[in-house]
């Protein structure tokens, strides 16, 4: 859990309750107790504090939601035993990912999700060949997916929604064979064609391209992906023609929440062999 110090308060009297301003008042001073402090930076915060001053013993370090502002100091570089780095959704964190990510090479899990982080992911996070999940969801960084991406060899979770990426699926994410939960969606730049080397991630279970200027048709190999329940690609330009390979795969049939825009279409009538 998160934590945080449990509020007391004392009963209210009769009065409190049937005066409207004294309940306004007592509402405001609740809410305003309950709510993180703004304004602090990471760099200010004790647990981060505790990292620098004893960077061997730190392993963890943990402060989402906290409404923490600023940016990710350089010195987070130098935690080099650190497995797992938690900023998600503290939204006022802004600039850009600095390059000394990619000495955490002992990590295993980075939630930078729901901040203001802006700028590209720094080619140096391929150095995290440990790193099993990667979430950057919701946040306003750009451009391309980095090539040093294929450094990522134990990478299982990535997503990357609703940010502002651009470019096109590389090839070379068919190399990262642990994947199972792609989410690339609502990126409106993000262009060109479905890879057939996607269809190498046999460990898949959910791929999400919906809302993208990705086109072109779906490749056959994405009929391999056997584990895959969930494939939504609504929203995209891709060609009406589906591949039987893929319009058989029997997970998407099953799984409830298998919204796939092309077996809608297929029932539809549109389906073309």
């Amino acid at each position: 859990g998160r934590g945080g110090a449990e509020l007391r308060m004392a009963p209210a009297s009769k009065e409190a309750v049937t005066t409207p301003a004294s309940l306004l008042l007592a509402t405001f001073f609740f809410a305003a107790a309950t709510q993180p402090a703004r304004g602090a930076v990471l760099a200010e915060h004790a647990d981060y504090e505790a990292c620098l001053f004893s960077p061997d013993s730190c392993t963890v370090l943990s402060v989402p939601n906290l409404a923490l502002t600023g940016t990710i100091p350089t010195e987070v570089g130098t935690f080099s035993l650190l497995t797992a780095f938690n900023l998600g959704s503290n939204r006022f964190m802004t600039g850009t990912l600095p390059t000394e990510l990619g000495k955490l090479t002992a990590l295993t899990a980075l939630y930078l999700d729901l901040n203001s982080f802006a700028g590209f992911l720094p080619e140096e996070l391929g150095e995290l060949s440990l790193l099993r999940e990667l979430y950057v969801f919701q946040t306003s960084l750009a451009g391309a997916l980095p090539a040093g991406m294929l450094g990522l060899t134990s990478l299982q979770v990535f997503h990357a929604y609703e940010c502002n990426l651009s470019g096109s699926l590389p090839q070379a994410l068919g190399t990262l064979s642990r994947l199972t939960d792609l989410r690339l969606n609502d990126n409106p730049l993000f262009a060109g064609t479905v890879p057939s080397q996607l269809g190498e991630l046999t460990a898949l279970s959910v791929l999400l391209l919906s809302d993208t200027a990705i086109s072109g048709a779906l490749p056959t190999e994405l009929g391999a992906l056997r584990a895959c329940s969930v494939m939504l690609v609504a929203g995209a330009s891709l060609s009406r023609r589906i591949p039987t390979e893929v319009g058989f795969l029997s997970a998407l049939g099953t799984f409830p929440l298998g919204l796939f825009c092309t077996l809608a279409r297929w029932r539809s009538g549109d389906y073309e062999k």
